[in-house]
């Protein structure tokens, strides 16, 4: 595939004069990943950095049985460990995925070779930390405000703007993977969903688990 193709409209290359993306290895794969793939894990360290094209993917930790959900990713989106550190987190394929994958070594070098494409390294490493921040900040609240706080960002990732580009994404998903993602019990989620539905604030097509956000705010 090719890689021009693999790196437009990704937050992190979008933009970048063709000059400048000419000057990047050309070593980025491309590959189709079916629903229930796993593409890196404690056990199965990442060697590569990631881009999703088309599909999701989700990154989470389990411990002693219990899933808690760290993030949904959707087309467009870097991701990957690039740290020095070991991986603590698995990534799967929650739906069919098509995904370029660039060894870290390689990816690390074109940093540091390219100071634009550092920083706009930098700014997503910043940005994703302080949506880490405001989930941690979210599980010391009520159940109700932990559901609503979760659908607030899931919306915001669905409207998402690229160098003025606007993508808008479905928020799909079921109960039990809304209840991993904010630590809470299936039975509780599904309440709350039914006293949010009954508000008006949210509708959810039982069929295909798509919820759309209506007028959603701070509980």
């Amino acid at each position: 595939m090719d890689f021009f193709f693999c790196v437009q409209d990704t937050d992190l290359y979008e933009g970048l004069e063709p000059s400048e993306l000419a000057k990047l290895p050309n070593t980025t794969n491309s590959q189709v990943y079916q629903q229930g793939e796993i593409l890196f894990s404690p056990e199965q360290p990442a060697e590569d950095v990631f881009i999703l094209k088309e599909g999701e993917v989700e990154l989470y930790l389990e411990e002693e049985g219990k899933k808690i959900t760290i993030e949904t990713i959707v087309p467009g989106e870097v991701f990957g460990n690039v740290s020095n550190y070991k991986t603590v987190y698995t990534a799967k394929v929650v739906r069919k995925s098509f995904i370029c994958r660039t060894p870290k070594k390689v990816f690390l070098h074109a940093l540091a070779q390219n100071n634009e494409l550092c920083f706009r390294f930098m700014q997503l490493l910043a940005d994703r930390l302080t949506y880490y921040e405001n989930r941690l900040a979210s599980l010391v609240r009520p159940a109700k405000q932990q559901v609503v706080d979760e659908l607030l960002r899931m919306k915001a990732k669905q409207e998402r703007t690229v160098f003025g580009k606007v993508f808008r994404f479905p928020i799909k998903i079921s109960h039990q993977r809304l209840a991993e993602r904010v630590g809470l019990n299936r039975v509780t989620v599904t309440r709350i969903l039914g006293e949010l539905r009954k508000s008006g604030t949210v509708k959810i097509n039982e069929k295909t688990g798509e919820i759309q956000v209506k007028a959603l705010q701070n509980a």
